[in-house]
């Protein structure tokens, strides 16, 4: 907001001036606006790149969650296949056959 405020500032007070425009007046508006980008990169660029790091380890935990439940809930299929067992009415696939 203050870079939108500094520079409004700074074309009212150049406005006002009239015929009398003198270069400092412009350049407090812009000093405000460009201070205001600058602390507004210091406080987006490191938070944009934590915020990447943090999405990258929740996807490697959901992942690593899901892999975990396929386990348990595929281990006892497997199991049951093995032993010669027909799931839900299904003919072992060849694959299984083979072990």
């Amino acid at each position: 907001m203050g870079t939108v405020t500094g520079l409004v500032d700074a074309f009212q007070q150049l406005a006002a001036a009239g015929d009398r425009v003198d270069p400092a007046i412009l350049s407090s508006g812009i000093w405000e606006a460009l201070l205001t980008t600058v602390i507004g990169l210091v406080i987006a660029i490191p938070a944009a790149v934590a915020f990447g790091l943090l999405q990258r380890t929740v996807d490697l935990v959901a992942r690593r969650a899901e892999d975990a439940a396929t386990r348990v809930f595929t281990v006892d299929l497997y199991r049951r296949r093995a032993a010669g067992a027909v799931v839900a009415g299904k003919p072992e696939p060849a694959w299984a056959a083979a072990r």
